[in-house]
């Protein structure tokens, strides 16, 4: 279905901060109406341009990385707008970074200390990249002369490794943005952007007992951990699972959504 003016306005505007020109209208107007560019194309187009990747997307990680969340559209516009005004640059990210490291948000989630210390360095690697940063990172942020928590921020959120664990929310968020159906509020990490787990989000370890576990997973990768009873004497056939296997093989196959990977595999191996 070809897009209409409108729906490519609202890609720009949403995806890009601001209005699309008369040529950047007209063009993918075209296109659309003529076939060469699918609906998903065209959004694809818009959301992954060199415009988006110096404009939008860095303060998209700025968001997450400060906030623990999703940019809200009015936040977004305006952070778009002062990296346009100053020009995508090292200057303009560092200064956006002091102005997020300021905030109340900001110091609500990180306190509100200036010392730019191993703890807060710690911080910002387990939040942003989802591992603890080693002893040589640690001292380098540290024995830094003059670095400031922005400072800090900047070049973590804004690192190769940032980029490269959020990509794929990044544009999923995006691309949703452009289509009109992204989510502003929450976490970045969803399934709708692409992304459902956090960075280094593991998860935890849960022990099954002898007796009817009821097990309640995270939002991370869980694993649970039990054993098959091999004690069954031979005159009887050898049950397929425990009662503990048993009554969590009920309680997830009772599930409306469908199983995720990781507890197929806990299935399989305690049927086994």
């Amino acid at each position: 279905m070809a897009l209409s003016r409108a729906q490519i306005q609202v890609a720009f505007q949403n995806s890009l901060g601001r209005a699309a020109s008369a040529s950047d209208e007209n063009s993918y107007f075209s296109v659309s109406q003529s076939g060469a560019l699918t609906d998903a194309q065209i959004f694809s187009t818009i959301s992954n341009s060199r415009e988006a990747d110096q404009i939008a997307d860095p303060v998209i990680r700025f968001y997450q990385a400060a906030f623990g969340r999703v940019p809200d559209q009015a936040g977004l516009q305006n952070a778009e707008n002062f990296v346009r005004a100053l020009g995508p640059s090292a200057a303009t990210y560092q200064n956006l970074s002091n102005m997020f490291a300021q905030s109340t948000e900001f110091t609500n989630r990180f306190g509100t200390g200036t010392a730019v210390d191993a703890a807060y360095v710690q911080a910002l690697y387990s939040t942003i990249l989802g591992r603890a940063a080693s002893s040589g990172e640690v001292d380098g942020y540290v024995n830094s002369a003059g670095i400031t928590r922005g400072s800090a921020l900047y070049l973590v959120s804004q690192s190769q490794e940032a980029i490269s664990v959020s990509d794929a929310a990044v544009n999923g968020f995006q691309l949703n943005a452009a289509q009109g159906t992204a989510v502003y509020t929450g976490s970045i990490y969803t399934a709708q952007n692409g992304q459902p787990n956090t960075p280094g989000n593991t998860g935890s370890t849960f022990a099954l007992t002898t007796g009817i576990d009821t097990l309640t997973g995270t939002a991370g990768n869980d694993t649970f951990l039990g054993t098959v009873d091999g004690t069954t004497p031979a005159s009887r056939p050898r049950p397929l699972a425990t009662r503990s296997t048993v009554a969590l093989v009920r309680t997830l196959s009772a599930s409306s959504r469908p199983l995720e990977p990781r507890t197929f595999r806990l299935l399989r191996t305690l049927r086994t």
